[in-house]
């Protein structure tokens, strides 16, 4: 398992420093199919952001 958290602040991924469509596609290149859990503090409505960060990691994770 894979466990991913953006600094500073741990708000939804992709709101920090780190690049995190370069990690998905990494993932995907590698062909990884595991778990991977977020753990973030949603600056906006909870169901909103976790649907949009699931978005961006099927995104950049399916090439």
């Amino acid at each position: 398992m894979i466990h991913i958290a953006d600094v500073p602040g741990r708000h939804e991924p992709g709101t920090g420093e780190i690049n995190f469509p370069n990690i998905y596609r990494k993932l995907g290149h590698l062909r990884y199919n595991r778990f991977v859990a977020m753990e973030f503090l949603p600056t906006g409505d909870p169901i909103a952001s976790l649907r949009a960060a699931r978005e961006m990691a099927m995104q950049y994770g399916s090439g």
